[in-house]
């Protein structure tokens, strides 16, 4: 008897466990990546932090699998701010200056000049011209002015392309050291000064306006032990249901130790297939109805199995009747055909097919009875 008993917890054990671990396998199948987490440095209990900044994500699923025990509390975050995207353009500068170096225009330095000075007649002008190594786009101009200089007396703004020059702001008064005009992308503008008195500039600057987006840092933390390794299984095409332990706090650990490890192709990964029919639900004509054939006899895309040709509501492969509207799915005489469409008139002894048996009985005890009731009076 305990020999018995003993054998019989053995066996409860051992389909747990088997359960258990096949439980595990259909969770890891699930996800297309993961990466390794090995070799930790750590004496104590850590929170690692796995970057996930230039990774595509599906979703935000993920399963932290502490090798050789079970899945671990994970937590997601993001955090974003705004960068320049591709930079800005390195320029070079040109103009008929009379004393001083282009170069002194894009110095950044306040203490050097370009002097501009005024013609033996009349006012004087020039032309200053903008080349950037990649289209430059900006919508204001900032005019940096020695000391005791005055303005010039206008401005003109032109960007060129071949020989033609589309204007971006017409002859106008300078009012102040900024100009501003429409926002317009060009590799090359020329900036048209009129002066009066003689113009020393110490810095021109075409201020560049680059596109912005959201940097996006992102990063799995979780809590790893001393000489244990992870994998971190993430792109699942179903989402899991992975029951964890309790978790320690991941939000706002003070030490993160922050790891970038290379992703690789989960080799247990198989693709979603909910009906078990060996077609992958992205591609299953009846995603949850088996059909390994994928008959479409009316090609509407929808597998037969699960279309409903006498649309009352009831799936073809379900419907006693599938031919004929039968939305109750009413069989009397249970013999899988609807009565809709049951064409037999022998319902009540198929739904009770001993009935006829004890037809026969009675007959038989019948036939018996005359039969001895004959002899006697014999």
């Amino acid at each position: 008897m305990k020999k018995s008993f003993l054998l019989l917890i053995i066996s409860v054990f051992l389909f747990s466990f088997s359960v258990s671990a096949q439980s595990n396998d259909d969770i890891l199948q699930a996800y297309k990546e993961f990466k390794v987490v090995e070799g930790l440095d750590i004496k104590i209990p850590t929170v690692v932090e796995v970057l996930f900044n230039s990774d595509y994500l599906e979703n935000k699923n993920f399963a932290v699998l502490e090798v050789g025990d079970d899945f671990q509390p994970n937590y997601f975050y993001n955090s974003s701010k705004n960068i320049a995207i591709g930079g800005l353009a390195n320029i070079s500068i040109f103009s008929n200056h009379q004393k001083g170096i282009n170069q002194y225009l894009i110095d950044e330095n306040n203490k050097t000049f370009t002097e501009y000075s005024l013609p033996d007649n009349g006012n004087g002008s020039t032309k200053i011209v903008i080349k950037g190594n990649k289209s430059i786009t900006s919508s204001s101009l900032v005019i940096q002015l020695d000391n005791y200089v005055a303005l010039p007396t206008s401005i003109k703004i032109t960007t060129q392309e071949g020989a033609r020059e589309n204007i971006v702001l017409a002859k106008s008064k300078m009012r102040g050291r900024r100009v501003y005009f429409p926002k317009t992308t060009a590799s090359t503008w020329n900036i048209y000064l009129e002066y009066s008195q003689p113009l020393r500039i110490t810095e021109l600057e075409l201020r560049q306006e680059v596109l912005k987006q959201r940097e996006i840092t992102s990063g799995l933390r979780f809590l790893a032990r001393p000489g244990m390794d992870y994998k971190i299984y993430f792109n699942p095409d179903r989402i899991p249901n992975i029951t964890v332990s309790e978790s320690g706090n991941l939000r706002n650990p003070e030490e993160v130790l922050k790891i970038n490890p290379v992703n690789k192709n989960n080799p247990t990964y198989i693709k979603a297939d909910i009906d078990k029919d060996g077609v992958p639900d992205e591609i299953d004509n009846c995603v949850k109805t088996p059909n390994p054939k994928q008959t479409d006899i009316n090609n509407n895309k929808r597998g037969d199995a699960c279309d409903d040709f006498d649309l009352d509501g009831v799936i073809n492969s379900k419907d006693n009747c599938p031919d004929k509207p039968n939305s109750a799915q009413s069989d009397i005489d249970n013999d899988q055909i609807g009565d809709a469409c049951d064409n037999q008139e022998s319902r009540i002894t198929e739904n009770k097919p001993w009935l006829p048996w004890v037809g026969m009985g009675l007959v038989a005890i019948i036939v018996g009875v005359l039969l001895v009731t004959t002899i006697r009076k014999k």
